[in-house]
């Protein structure tokens, strides 16, 4: 291939120094969905080529596969859920290679490779516009995106909802909305609960392919007969299940527990349960960047429990949970936290 690609380089070389070809021709650069570029692709030509020639270099450059920009890295992801491209981790993997740290990229491809949910919040107008780029982008792929809508206002689902369509994906609903639920007057509890039954009742009216979960909090937040009144007013029964430990480190014993009465409490409920960062003991009173996290089970829809719908990566590991515990800011990815995870899995 490396002498086909050097000749043929000569060659228009030659017809150019000899006249015969005089003319300036453009690479077709390949189009990534817009949330996938991260810088245009330097155009080699003008675009005054002749069409067979074209053909002739897009056989010797073809154009570059989007799952080209994961390379050097033994991980293979076997779930049937989407692995973004442009997560923090993944960018932070591609630039410690550049950089030649090939030893902290490889621990972080751990984290990079598997599937994470993509967080939806109401702070971002272009929301809706970004639900449907992941949708494009994970359906060419034959994947299916997990999204997290947290604190989105009432009048975004619908445009959410339309923007998946028939689409599948699954869509966790407002994380600690139930959890603090109990720190409300009764009138805005009522409030906040009618106002997820009815999103409950949108998404699955716009979006009938995919799958919704409210979530539940975690087992050492509020005991299950508490928040299963809550989530019966929530429109748990319109709804495809229910989640736990988002963002949180509760041991998957104790969530399997957890869930399994809330299942038993709402008619048999399906759940699913974040295992992003519970692989290792850590303080039950300590929410914010508990020392001495790992990461859980790897994301997968094969969980040998016909209750539990799949172990999740709800909350992507390596990112901060506030300026706590020596952590950036909320949302930020911390390096060497996320490397420790990875580290202490093993």
């Amino acid at each position: 291939m490396r002498w086909l690609i050097g000749f043929s380089f000569v060659a228009l070389g030659l017809l150019w120094l000899s006249g015969i070809v005089s003319w300036e021709f453009e690479v077709p650069s390949y189009k990534a969905p817009e949330h996938h570029r991260e810088e245009k692709v330097p155009s080699l030509f003008s675009s005054s080529t002749p069409e067979a020639l074209i053909r002739i270099v897009e056989r010797i450059l073809p154009p570059p596969s989007r799952r080209e920009v994961f390379q050097g890295c033994s991980i293979v992801d076997s779930s049937i859920f989407y692995v973004g491209t442009s997560t923090q981790s993944a960018r932070l993997e591609r630039t410690l290679r550049e950089e030649g740290r090939t030893e902290d990229a490889e621990l972080l491809c751990e984290i990079s490779r598997r599937p994470q949910g993509i967080w939806i919040t109401g702070d971002r107008p272009d929301a809706a516009k970004r639900v449907a780029e992941f949708i494009e982008d994970a359906s060419s792929v034959g994947r299916i995106p997990v999204f997290v809508l947290y604190n989105v206002p009432g009048t975004l689902i619908h445009s959410i909802g339309d923007a998946i369509g028939n689409n599948k994906a699954w869509i966790i609903l407002e994380p600690d909305a139930l959890g603090l639920a109990a720190n409300l007057s009764q009138g805005d509890r009522e409030a906040r609960l009618s106002e997820l039954r009815r999103e409950v009742e949108i998404l699955k009216s716009s979006a009938p392919s995919s799958r919704v979960y409210i979530d539940a909090g975690h087992s050492s937040w509020h005991s299950s007969q508490e928040i299963v009144e809550y989530l019966k007013q929530a429109g748990i029964a319109s709804a495809d299940g229910f989640s736990t430990n988002v963002s949180n480190f509760r041991p998957l014993s104790d969530e399997i527990i957890y869930g399994k009465d809330i299942s038993k409490r709402t008619d048999g409920k399906h759940f699913i349960i974040d295992t992003s960062r519970n692989g290792a003991s850590v303080s039950s009173s300590e929410w914010c960047n508990p020392a001495g996290a790992a990461l859980g089970y790897s994301p997968t829809a094969d969980t040998d429990d016909a209750l539990i719908d799949a172990f999740l990566w709800v909350k992507p590991p390596g990112e901060s949970d506030g300026s706590c515990n020596g952590g950036p800011s909320a949302g930020k990815f911390w390096l060497e936290r996320a490397l420790g995870m990875v580290k202490r899995k093993y």
